[in-house]
């Protein structure tokens, strides 16, 4: 199921620039010129003030580039150093000062791209998820089996790597620029929203009722509901705060369709992190 084909992203102010997620964080509904025979997955998405960059769905290893003013794919290029590989191939994008950065999980990489689709720069890592620009050019990826969150600079030079709880499986990031936070799905155990500190890394908090539908505590087990999330994989902020989030219904809702919600207006971290243990973090 492509998740991107049930939601429209609006244009931007010009010269706006947004960081990838692992799915979309806007969420109206938009016209069918957006899918086709070889639609958008919902995988990975990011975009800037003239495109919007998808992972496709068919073959699974394009990227395909959207113009923003007429809804319309101009164009498709490989993403993926492998053609033989099935599902979600491309499983992070992002793009900042004019390169599309994407996260190959079938190639083991992350190879950065002009608007063009053409091949400026590629550097290993191991099974690539989500992927996130902050405003300083980091590119920061997820690991979901092993629990780890990676930084690289746009030349792929490694910096901070943070080690979750060892249970926890990150899909989804998110960077929330004004707050210097580093927001992460966590769709282990706990199924929440993991809060850190841009700089310094530390774990400020988490967001989420943990053991999201599951937990019994505050609700009925398999109940979905107000900050009960099944599986996080889209996250983001509008410019008044407010913080969406996009629910996987294979997390075992039983619906047929992904769900957008609006969570709430706060925009700071929550001081008490509800998780099993702290992370640690290590500098390259």
């Amino acid at each position: 199921m492509g998740l991107a084909r049930r939601h429209r992203i609006p244009p931007l102010p010009a010269g706006t620039r947004t960081a990838g997620t692992s799915a979309s964080t806007r969420t109206a509904p938009y016209s069918a010129a957006w899918a086709g025979p070889t639609s958008p997955s919902g995988s990975a998405i990011a975009g800037d003030s003239t495109w919007v960059f998808t992972a496709q769905e068919t073959p699974a290893y394009n990227i395909g580039r959207y113009n923003r003013a007429t809804k319309s794919r101009d164009l498709v290029f490989q993403g993926s150093s492998t053609t033989t590989a099935t599902g979600d191939v491309i499983r992070g994008l992002g793009v900042f000062n004019g390169r599309v950065y994407a996260g190959d999980y079938a190639g083991n990489r992350i190879a950065v791209f002009t608007p063009a689709g053409i091949l400026v720069r590629q550097w290993a890592v191991t099974s690539p998820g989500a992927l996130a620009v902050d405003s300083n050019g980091f590119i920061w990826v997820a690991q979901m089996s092993s629990s780890t969150l990676l930084q690289f600079d746009t030349l792929g030079t490694a910096g901070t790597v943070i080690h979750m709880d060892t249970a926890s499986r990150p899909s989804a990031l998110y960077v929330d620029n004004r707050h210097g936070q580093l927001l992460v799905g966590d769709q282990g155990p706990d199924m929440n929203i993991k809060i850190y500190d841009r700089q310094s890394a530390a774990l400020l908090g988490s967001f989420g009722v943990p053991g999201g539908y599951l937990n019994q505590t505050s609700g009925i087990r398999g109940q979905t509901g107000d900050k009960r999330f099944t599986r996080v994989v889209g996250i983001g902020r509008d410019t008044q705060g407010r913080l969406y989030v996009l629910n996987n219904p294979w997390g075992g809702t039983g619906t047929s369709a992904a769900t957008a919600r609006r969570i709430s207006t706060a925009t700071t971290a929550p001081a008490h992190y509800s998780g099993p243990s702290r992370p640690s973090t290590s500098k390259a």
